[in-house]
């Protein structure tokens, strides 16, 4: 797992049994609820903090640039 990977990771625990659809469609909103945040306070980082967590610039720049409804996808 990338660092990004990491960071970014939305993590909803499978429902017991069948899902219902609202419940299915909160839970995907609360995911990009929650990667457009990562991603936001992955943008505020400096250069030096974003060394220490193994990621250039230009990484960060990418993942940035992403629509909320895109998930991070790595190597």
């Amino acid at each position: 797992m990338s660092a990004i990977e990491s960071i970014s990771a939305v993590h909803c625990p499978a429902p017991a049994g069948k899902a219902a659809p609202r419940s299915t469609f909160v839970q995907k909103v609360l995911g990009w609820m929650l990667t457009a945040r990562s991603r936001g306070h992955l943008a505020e980082l400096t250069d030096a903090q974003l060394k220490d967590i193994g990621l250039t610039p230009a990484e960060v720049r990418k993942e940035v640039e992403k629509p909320f409804w895109q998930g991070p996808r790595f190597r």
